[in-house]
């Protein structure tokens, strides 16, 4: 059964034909404002996705790829960033409070957080690459 894959107002953006988003290939899709909010999205691939104001609130991105991923003004409370490829994604302005595992791969890649509210409630204030 395919997955319908709604904006925060309801809107089916996307409809995704497969059972689940575990793993679903969505590089380059427009996702912006989608609502993702506690879905398991382990492994899904995002690369070069827009993502500006989605809501990821509880969602698992657990060996999520996401390179270059635009998730500027995104929302992530409490989501699991294990093992996810974060490199080069603009979280530029998005709110990462309570977000789990993001520290383990932010140093690791190139992100950028301009702005961002961070996993510990504090604005980054910095420009340039998230370190």
């Amino acid at each position: 059964m395919p997955v319908e894959i709604k904006n925060l107002d309801g809107k089916v953006m996307l409809v995704y034909e497969a059972d689940t988003l575990v793993g679903a290939d969505l590089k380059n899709k427009n996702l912006t404002k989608v609502d993702f909010r506690n879905m398991d999205l382990g492994g899904i691939n995002l690369e070069y996705a827009h993502c500006r104001g989605a809501d990821f609130s509880g969602a698992n991105l657990k060996n999520a790829y996401m390179p270059y991923a635009q998730c500027m003004e995104a929302i992530f409370h409490g989501t699991d960033f294990e093992n996810a490829n974060i490199e080069r994604v603009r979280f530029d302005n998005a709110d990462l409070r309570n977000a789990i595992n993001l520290e383990k791969v932010a140093r690791d890649f190139r992100a950028r957080f301009d702005g961002a509210i961070l996993p510990d409630g504090t604005r980054h204030s910095s420009t340039g690459d998230g370190k």
